[in-house]
C-alpha cells in the first residue's frame, strides 16, 4: 500500500470517528432538554420514542463494530430495540450508547489501511439481511462474476454505515426534541429569528 492509499485510510477512520462522536454530542445535548416522559413519548404503536433510538444505536454500533469487526459476541436482540413498553430509563441508554461508541471509536481508530477492504467474518456474515438491504460490493467495472450474496460487507462500508446510520436517527432525535419541547435547539448556527 502506497503512501496516500495509507492517507486516505487514515483521513477516513478519523472522519468517522469524528461524525460519530459529532452525532453523540447532539444527541446528549437533545436527551439533557428531554424529561423522562417525554423521552418515553410515542405519537403512536407506529413510532419510536427516543429511548427506541438510543436503544437501537447501541445494538447498531455494538453488533457492526464491537461483533463484525472486533469479533465480540453477538448479543443483539433487534426487536427488543423497539418494543413498545421498553424498560430502561433514559440515563441508562445515553450511557450504554456512551460506553459503546467509545468502545467502537477505537476500534474504528485502530483499523489498518490494508483491513479496510477486508470483509467482516465469523458470526455476522450476511448480518445485512437484519437490516434488509443486501452487502454493498465495491467491484471494479470490470469485474464480470456474480456476486455470492453470502459474503459480508467489507470493514470500510461497515463504518460507513455506522456513522451515516448514527447520524439518520440522530436527526430524528432532534426533530421529536424539538417536538417534545417546542423550541428550535440551536445545534448549529442558529438561524436568522
Amino acid at each position: 500500500m502506497d503512501e496516500i492509499q495509507s492517507t486516505i485510510a487514515s483521513t477516513f477512520t478519523a472522519f468517522a470517528s469524528q461524525r460519530i462522536a459529532k452525532s453523540l454530542v447532539i444527541i446528549s445535548s437533545c436527551i439533557s432538554q428531554l424529561s423522562e416522559d417525554q423521552m418515553h413519548f410515542r405519537g403512536g404503536e407506529h413510532e419510536n420514542s427516543v429511548i427506541n433510538l438510543l436503544v437501537h444505536l447501541e445494538g447498531n454500533i455494538r453488533q457492526w463494530i464491537l461483533s463484525g469487526m472486533a469479533e465480540q459476541p453477538d448479543v443483539r436482540d433487534r426487536d427488543a430495540e423497539f418494543a413498545l413498553d421498553i424498560q430502561i430509563c433514559g440515563a441508562d441508554a445515553i450511557a450504554a450508547l456512551n460506553a459503546t461508541v467509545t468502545k467502537a471509536r477505537t476500534v474504528i481508530e485502530g483499523v489498518s489501511p490494508t483491513r479496510l477492504m477486508e470483509t467482516l467474518s465469523g458470526p455476522l456474515t450476511g448480518v445485512q439481511a437484519i437490516e434488509g438491504v443486501p452487502p454493498v460490493h465495491l467491484l471494479p467495472s470490470s469485474a464480470i462474476e456474480p456476486i455470492d450474496a453470502t459474503q459480508s460487507e467489507t470493514v470500510l462500508v461497515t463504518i460507513a454505515h455506522i456513522f451515516s446510520h448514527l447520524e439518520y436517527h440522530a436527526g430524528q432525535i432532534v426533530l421529536l426534541t424539538k417536538q417534545r419541547v417546542g423550541r428550535d435547539l440551536d445545534l448549529t448556527t442558529p438561524r436568522k429569528r
